[in-house]
């Protein structure tokens, strides 16, 4: 694994556990009575306390443009693609102050017609929450490995690789990616505090070579932590003010010393809550004050760049749901010596037409910026689906997505593509 970071990872469960153990110390007679009235309020008669899972689910796909290339000898490579992924978990709540959820689901997926681009995957989630005296708490654990081709891409057109890197050929190459994160809040008055932390890491495990047009994936990772403090100004509705001390990392490979890990501090301001039934938001926006090691060349080594994590959800009476979230935020380039500012903005309407049938709709813009390379790619993604609910066991969904990009550089048709990927899948809860 070829990761070197300040900040050992593993510190961010024992923080958690630490913040959560500090919660066990309140009173009992302040545990005894919140935990008898959320029982009440919030657990069913007679749950069980072990509660297994599981289901498999099928599908076969279209992709009109596997390798994401409009101009290459690699341009509209069409494949069917054949996935099948079983699903087993369980989660056990002995009472309020523990909620423990563990699930399991590999993945193996076959494309017909370019086999390099078969892979199998494995994902795993392990996570706690609950509820001690006054004090809510969650930690969650993600990991992925990808069974996939441990050589990377070769892009050979007009200004190198896809628009973003090619994010769909990156995620089927072999790789460990692992989440983290932990929150506690405690209400004290209309105040709340919320101790908060976060981490994750990408470890690509393909080779590095240095072949003319052959994608370097850099491994990466990025661990913050902090603090945020809230005012209540309406029932459900709270003003929040916070602060992040976070570390990045990006490797160095080939003998090149260049990478761009860095040090932020992120004061965010913002506000959270339900203000109307029908609504409910969270929003934090700051600025990052970031600061590079002295092997970040090409670039002003001490920046001050915008932060904002925004998502709200819309419901529309029973049958109508819309979401709609805005990310913004600066990180490593995982293709390498290069830093990218990278702005999500996604919105999805899911409408119920009865207890079978059900559609979504949806649009992605995803816009990026390196630095000190020349690159300013952007990718549109519509997106339609249809479920149909054969019973409380089995269920169908057709799902269509188109992909349309664009380079705000010349001369670099290359990073331009066009693809279709249509998907229908079939599952099965047990």
């Amino acid at each position: 694994m070829r990761i070197v970071c300040p900040i050992h990872a593993g510190i961010v469960v024992p923080i958690g556990l630490l913040v959560f153990l500090s919660a066990a110390v309140a009173p009992s007679h302040a545990q005894s009575k919140t935990s008898s009235a959320t029982i009440e309020s919030t657990t069913p008669a007679k749950r069980p306390q072990l509660r297994p899972s599981a289901s498999i689910t099928a599908s076969e796909s279209y992709d009109s443009n596997v390798y994401l290339q409009d101009v290459t000898s690699q341009a509209h490579r069409q494949s069917f693609i054949t996935s099948i992924s079983p699903f087993v978990g369980l989660e056990w709540e002995p009472g309020p102050e523990l909620l423990m959820s563990a699930n399991y689901s590999p993945e193996i997926v076959r494309f017909h017609s370019e086999p390099t681009e078969n892979h199998n995957d494995h994902r795993g989630n392990l996570n706690f929450a609950g509820k001690i005296g006054d004090a809510t708490y969650e930690v969650l654990n993600s990991v992925t490995y990808i069974d996939g081709n441990t050589t990377g891409p070769t892009f050979t057109g007009p200004g190198g690789a896809p628009a973003i890197g090619g994010v769909p050929v990156r995620d089927r190459r072999a790789a460990i990616n692992l989440k983290e994160s932990f929150k506690v809040q405690y209400p004290i008055g209309n105040w709340f505090i919320r101790p908060i932390g976060a981490w994750y890491m990408n470890d690509y495990k393909t080779d590095r070579r240095s072949t003319a047009g052959y994608l370097n994936y850099a491994d990466r990772n990025d661990m913050n932590g902090g603090v945020d403090i809230g005012y209540k100004v309406f029932e459900k509705t709270y003003l929040v003010v916070g602060y992040r001390y976070g570390h990045q990392y990006q490797e160095a490979f080939l003998g090149n010393p260049t990478e761009f890990s860095n040090d932020y501090q992120r004061p965010l301001f913002g506000a959270e809550g339900s203000p109307l039934p029908w609504l409910k938001f969270s929003l934090l926006a700051g600025p990052e004050l970031r600061r590079f090691g002295p092997n970040a060349t090409g670039i002003d080594r001490n920046q001050d760049q915008l932060f904002v994590d925004f998502n709200a959800t819309v419901t529309l009476g029973k049958a109508d749901v819309v979401k709609l979230s805005v990310n913004r935020y600066t990180r490593p380039a995982y293709t390498g010596r290069n830093q990218l500012q990278e702005l999500i903005c996604d919105a999805a309407w899911t409408h119920k037409f009865d207890a079978q049938w059900s559609t979504s709709l949806g649009f992605t813009a995803y816009l990026a910026d390196y630095a000190p390379v020349t690159r300013n790619d952007g990718i549109y993604t519509p997106t339609f689906a249809v479920t149909y609910q054969f019973n409380k066991h089995l269920s169908a969904e057709l799902r269509y997505a188109y992909d349309g990009t664009n380079s705000e550089v010349p001369n670099t048709a290359g990073r331009e593509y066009e693809r279709h990927l249509t998907r229908l899948g079939v599952k099965y809860m047990f």
